[in-house]
């Protein structure tokens, strides 16, 4: 009745359970004989009688009877059957754990077999470890009586339990284990191969996403576009994860072939004959797409790889070649032919706006949409340049600095070479532009034709020295030491410390009043020049005018 229960559920498997199921849910067969035989024993020791000692009666002398057991022996029996027990229960379903989470079917083979030797683990130290005359001792004890098994006409009612017992596990293994993991590996191939997969993508020196197909998209016969509607996406919309919103929206776009929309402004949708309502239009992964795309893979200086090996200084050379705040408060553009809007913003600036706003971790406004990208102090808002100022991301050495300069570089300070930004350069994000413009030629003439030191404890240069300090904290260990050094002296001395940096007396610093040394930041000429000695030829980037 025993090899009828298993083959039952055996059976049992293969109608409600796909091979998969069947083969990670029907280790509980193997289970299932190990608990029978615990049942069993368990039974038969508790019906046992007690005696004074074990007492062994030989029949015949080619069988051996147990008759009796003393009471500690048989609770110790007892005890150990409950511990057999639970570590089978405890095995059974760690291992059908472990296997639902294999996929190849050989895999799974091995892994189950491995679940059986462990099951079987004592019967093989038994045969390996246990005395010579104990192991032939065994095969001659009778097996302990049992009660009489029940039965309803004719059918084992222990087997019927036990089938119907195994038979739920089964189901039970198959709803909250195997179907919830095959669900997962489902979510996981349609994130790898779901939607159009035929493009490539990249990033360039200002932050933007650009793709293009590797593949002319093919048109199904009859229809006009190729776009998937948003409930037909057979993966949840939130498994597309990039480390920029922005970036998320426009792929996204292209994953579901959304591509191909017609009335965009700025990356927002409009209706047709009407005026592009600005921050009231509707902002589509369509548009964001759209913008982004690129004409090829490799050729061309609008291509993928060009894209891709782009440097924050091309970029900006390309993108704010006039050295302009591109962040301008949001207006509609009373002229649909205008290439900008009433504010002289372009086509690009939401696609800025959102790129900044990406950068700003504050997650007291709990999501921003995206017609208001930035969370400024609780509230959701269109980014502006003041908002980068006030957020302090011009001072920052990393992304969210750079695209601060890049974007805002008036704002930032990247025209005045004595405000307080010490990451002026054009490598940091500063338009090269900025240094050409006529705001920032008539301050260095000022500079050239005063030629006297500025004071460390208030305005600019001290901003400036607070801003390299902090940026020096986050620098190999070896330029923050020198940092710490040269700047902790200029906090606490002004340009009187700037002869011993020059000489070495305190800290050798040859380079702490012209460009080029290790500490990529502005020098301290344009806030030191008597000090720095820029009277004589050489010694600053620029000379005072006598």
């Amino acid at each position: 009745m025993g090899a009828l229960s298993s083959d039952a559920t055996s059976l049992l498997c293969s109608l409600l359970l796909s091979d998969h199921e069947l083969m990670t849910s029907c280790p509980s067969n193997v289970a299932t004989q190990e608990i029978q035989s615990a049942v069993r024993f368990l039974g038969a020791v508790i019906i046992m009688p007690i005696g004074d000692g074990v007492a062994l009666i030989d029949d015949s002398g080619e069988t051996l009877t147990i008759d009796n057991i003393t009471r500690p022996k048989k609770l110790g029996l007892v005890v150990l059957q409950l511990v057999r027990l639970g570590l089978c229960g405890v095995l059974t379903f760690t291992g059908v754990r472990y296997l639902v989470g294999t996929i190849a079917l050989s895999d799974l083979i091995l892994n189950m077999l491995a679940l059986e030797f462990v099951l079987n683990l004592d019967e093989l130290v038994f045969a390996c470890l246990a005395p010579l005359n104990f192991k032939t001792m065994i095969p001659k004890v009778v097996p302990l009586k049992t009660r009489t098994a029940r039965s309803f006409s004719g059918i084992d009612l222990f087997a019927l339990v036990t089938l119907l017992a195994t038979g739920l596990a089964v189901v039970l293994v198959a709803v909250f284990m195997t179907l919830p993991q095959q669900g997962l590996f489902k979510q996981g191939r349609d994130v790898l191969c779901a939607g159009e997969l035929d493009f490539v993508y990249s990033k360039n020196g200002l932050g933007q996403f650009g793709w293009t197909e590797t593949a002319k998209p093919a048109q199904p016969p009859g229809n006009t576009t190729t776009a998937i509607a948003w409930d037909q996406v057979p993966w949840p919309v939130g498994v597309v994860q990039t480390s920029i919103p922005h970036t998320r929206r426009a792929l996204l776009g292209v994953l579901t072939r959304n591509t191909d929309c017609k009335y965009c402004y700025q990356g927002y949708t409009y209706t047709p004959g009407e005026t592009p309502p600005g921050l009231a239009a509707r902002l589509d992964d369509c548009c964001l797409s759209k913008q982004a795309h690129f004409p090829s893979v490799a050729a061309g200086r609008f291509s993928i790889a060009s894209m891709a090996i782009e440097t924050g200084t091309m970029a900006t050379a390309v993108g704010n070649a006039n050295c302009k705040d591109t962040l301008r408060p949001p207006a509609i553009r009373s002229v649909e032919t205008s290439y900008t809007d009433d504010n002289g913003a372009g086509d690009g600036v939401n696609i800025f706006r959102a790129i900044v706003a990406d950068h700003v971790l504050d997650e007291s406004c709990e999501g921003c949409p995206p017609q208001l990208p930035l969370c400024y102090e609780g509230q959701c808002t269109v980014p502006e340049c003041w908002h980068v100022l006030e957020l302090g991301l011009c001072t920052k050495d990393d992304e969210s600095g750079m695209r601060a300069r890049q974007y805002c570089p008036v704002t930032c300070g990247c025209v005045n070479p004595v405000a307080s930004l010490p990451l002026s350069q054009d490598f940091n994000g500063c338009p090269t532009e900025c240094a050409q413009l006529p705001e920032h030629n008539e301050i260095m003439e000022r500079v050239a034709r005063n030629c006297s030191d500025l004071d460390h404890t208030s305005g600019h240069f001290r901003d400036y020295i607070k801003a390299v300090l902090d940026i020096g904290k986050e620098w190999p260990q070896s330029l923050k030491l020198l940092v710490d050094a040269v700047y902790g002296l200029l906090m606490a001395y002004g340009c009187d410390a700037v002869p011993a940096i020059l000489s070495g007396e305190w800290v050798k610093y040859p380079q702490l009043c012209t460009s080029g040394g290790p500490l990529v930041v502005k020098d301290v000429s344009f806030f030191c020049p008597a000090s720095c000695g820029c009277m004589t030829p050489g010694a600053c980037d620029f000379q005072c005018l006598p």
